[in-house]
Parts: C-alpha cells; structure tokens; sequence
C-alpha cells in the first residue's frame, strides 16, 4: 500500500470515527430526561391512646381508618407519654 493510500484510509478513518462521536452524542442528548420530582409527602402524628390495662387494641379502629385512608406508619416514639405514631402518605 503506497503512501498516498494509507493517507487517504487513515482520513477517512478518522471521519468515521469523528461522525460516529458526533452522531452518538446528539442521540444521548435527544434521550435525556428531564430529572423528575420525587414523591412529596405528607406527615402526621398520632398519640395513641391507652386504656387502664394499656391494651393496643384500643387504636385499632384509628388505624384501620388511617390504613384505609392511604396513611401508612412509619415510626413510633415510645421513650416518653403519651406514645406517638407517625404516619406518613404521598400527596395526590
């Protein structure tokens, strides 16, 4: 292969290397989404109440009514009276 030849490969070469480069880039750009917003969420606190016998069933009602509301527990702080529970869902 003469000198002019490999020249002329390598060039060309070169072009595809730099047409390929420049045609994946415009590609990832066009895929890129905007970031999205994670879930907001909404909190609440409830103590709970005890009955002389401390029986948790006594909540039980507050709970399921909660549950059926969309509000889920995520905590309970029992080091001090009243006991709390936090409960928290995703705003609409």
């Amino acid at each position: 292969m003469s000198t002019k030849n490999v020249g002329t490969w390598l060039l060309g070469l070169v072009g595809v290397v730099l047409l390929t480069v420049l045609l994946s880039r415009g590609s990832v750009l066009a895929v890129e989404k905007p970031e999205l917003a994670g879930p907001r969420w909404e909190y609440k606190i409830v103590l709970l109440e005890g009955g002389a016998d401390n029986d948790p069933r006594v909540n039980q009602a507050n709970f399921d009514k909660l549950g059926m509301d969309g509000w889920e527990l995520t905590g309970l702080d029992a080091s001090h009276r009243p006991f709390f529970c936090v409960f928290k869902r995703q705003r609409p």
